[in-house]
């Protein structure tokens, strides 16, 4: 079970919402994502469902919803960059085979993983981690956390 979070992002019961956005507890903000990101981070091979990551926000499921929408994202969206995130920091950081690597981060098997790292990079994994380790010398600093797997193309 996920444990909630300190975001100061939930309004309260009985708290009425203009009061809430005033005081700035109901708004969405800047610490609605990391704390989303946190909670779908700390299980990415079973990331936890909207209705877990919202009980652990103190958020109804639609008000997460309705929050994550109002920031331009989709709690989908959020999950697949997690898990590519991570797919790409340990593809980049380790020898490990795809296989391992689509296991460790809940891909269903390493063609699904294969496939995702291409959409993303336009390279297969191996080419994609030839390239990265040639360009950036040292692999442990070619991809860090707050990199999504898109912003790999830059």
């Amino acid at each position: 079970m996920l444990m909630p979070l300190s975001t100061g992002v939930s309004a309260g019961k009985g708290i009425d919402a203009t009061c809430a956005r005033r005081c700035g507890l109901g708004a969405p903000d800047e610490r609605l994502l990391p704390a989303v990101r946190e909670l779908l981070a700390r299980r990415v091979d079973q990331p936890p469902s909207l209705s877990e990551v919202a009980q652990a926000l103190l958020l109804s499921p639609r008000t997460l919803r309705r929050r994550l929408f109002d920031l331009d994202t989709r709690f989908s969206a959020l999950v697949a960059e997690v898990r590519g995130e991570e797919a790409c920091r340990i593809l980049l950081n380790t020898s490990w085979s795809l296989e391992r690597i689509a296991e460790e981060v809940g891909y269903s098997d390493a063609a699904n993983l294969r496939a995702a790292v291409k959409r993303w990079t336009g390279q297969s994994p191996q080419s994609f981690r030839q390239s990265r380790r040639a360009d950036a010398g040292d692999a442990r600093h070619a991809c860090d956390a707050t990199s999504s797997p898109l912003q790999l193309l830059s």
